[in-house]
């Protein structure tokens, strides 16, 4: 029996472009009539990143002990989706596996494309409201404190909308380094949802 190496490596986010590379190769493996074990070794050994590589080694080792390829999939569905499972368990079933994982590949590929085009269609938004947010934190922060020393000089009733501008003026340099980490969250969280996986090519096949 082959010998499954233990976990290694600190966990990464699985993208949708390591399925497509990792499918893409398990795909031609199958067709060139390697073992299912063999080829799950080969591209365990072969993964970069190593999430995907250890579930990989824990599927190498539910196929080594007797269980179908669907049921070993299925133990990792944080990776491998329901639509995935299911395509592998009818591709099992009907002894067409290269066709079910290039069908695979194609609905990754259009998942990536989809991504890809919404967060583009988001940039711009993006930077008006980024704009728009410097814009109203600096009237915020240094001009309105400027007009609240100059109204505080006359012994006058303010109008509603003009005290609540005050007072979150004075709220927000209060507290400004609430907003400052609010804000930088926002920016981290917009950046990392940014960075969209271009949809890769069929790769050349893996050796192991």
């Amino acid at each position: 029996a082959a010998r499954i190496p233990a976990h290694v490596g600190r966990p990464r986010p699985v993208t949708l472009k390591d399925l497509v590379v990792f499918n893409n190769e398990f795909a031609l493996m199958v067709r060139s009539a390697t073992p299912i074990l063999e080829a799950m070794l080969c591209l365990a050994s072969q993964q970069s990143n190593p999430t995907l590589r250890n579930a990989l080694y824990d599927i190498s080792k539910a196929i080594q002990q007797g269980q179908g390829v669907r049921d070993s999939f299925a133990k990792h569905k944080g990776i491998f989706d329901d639509i995935y499972v299911s395509l592998l368990a009818a591709g099992e079933s009907s002894g067409s596996l290269p066709q079910m994982l290039d069908r695979i590949t194609a609905h990754l590929n259009f998942t990536m494309a989809i991504r890809t085009k919404l967060r583009a269609a988001m940039i711009y938004p993006s930077v008006v409201l980024g704009t728009a947010g410097v814009v109203v934190s600096s009237l915020v922060l240094f001009i309105l404190p400027i007009f609240a020393d100059v109204f505080s000089q006359f012994d006058m009733a303010l109008p509603l909308l003009t005290r609540v501008l005050l007072n979150t003026s004075a709220y927000a340099r209060a507290y400004w380094h609430v907003f400052a980490v609010g804000l930088a969250g926002l920016a981290w969280f917009i950046r990392r949802w940014a960075k969209a996986p271009s949809p890769s090519h069929p790769s050349p096949g893996a050796s192991c």
